[in-house]
């Protein structure tokens, strides 16, 4: 009798943990592994009920974020690599690799004029800052991407006009850049806009796929910020 009482009292105290681990869980693996999920489900929560559940949505000046790819949900990503072509600048590549800390980017404004926390608004020229190489992306209508020909997208030293774009995205989803909201990245020297497409794999690094600016706006030059480190902002 007493070895069943005590049985019991192992399975119970055993279901408590699972309750309490087993949502967590579920939660780390269906972001990592089903991103168009969790953008299906960001979209949703932002046009029913605020997302904001103990954590940032809007993403604001100094936020380091990851930003996904609307199509193919590879991220924006950049390394110490250099392209083999063109202006032979340190590559900028859209990756399935979701865990590396080279997919981290660094919200600025264009003449670094706003306050971290700061909310990023609709159509704000503003520059993405590589947190691991302190380079910033940009694209250069004198060179050629290397795999589509269309124009290069890379990384730079400098802040200088290549190197400037303005956020974009529907009406519909307010004022303020938040998390989950389909956005576009346009490029203020070439009227282009920052796009991606997985029929353009690199080589090496494997998993990768190039980023490029084009003129037509379509699916392929669309992103959301997911990830990262979002600071807080008064506005919720």
């Amino acid at each position: 009798m007493y070895q069943n009482d005590t049985d019991e009292g192992i399975f119970s105290i055993l279901y408590e943990i699972l309750q309490l681990v087993l949502p967590a869980f579920l939660v780390v693996i269906f972001y990592f592994n089903y991103p168009s999920a969790y953008r299906w489900w960001s979209q949703f929560s932002l046009q029913k009920t605020p997302l904001d559940q103990g954590f940032e949505t809007i993403i604001t000046c100094g936020s380091i974020i990851k930003l996904s790819h609307y199509q193919s949900q590879c991220l924006l990503s950049s390394s110490q690599i250099r392209v083999d072509l063109g202006s032979r600048s340190q590559l900028v590549s859209c990756t399935s690799d979701f865990f590396s800390s080279d997919n981290f980017w660094i919200v600025q404004t264009q003449n670094d004029d706003c306050e971290r926390g700061e909310p990023i608004k609709n159509g704000q020229t503003i520059s993405l800052l590589h947190m691991n190489t302190n380079k910033y992306i940009s694209s250069d209508h004198r060179f050629q991407s290397p795999i589509s020909n269309h124009q290069e997208v890379s990384g730079q030293d400098q802040k200088q006009e290549n190197e400037i774009f303005i956020v974009q995205w529907d009406n519909k989803f307010g004022g303020l850049w938040r998390r989950g909201v389909a956005t576009q990245f346009y490029h203020v020297r070439s009227n282009n806009y920052l796009c991606s497409n997985i029929e353009y794999g690199f080589y090496r690094p494997e998993g990768n796929f190039e980023v490029y600016s084009q003129k037509n706006e379509e699916n392929n030059c669309l992103w959301f910020g997911s990830g990262g480190v979002y600071f807080s902002s008064s506005i919720n």
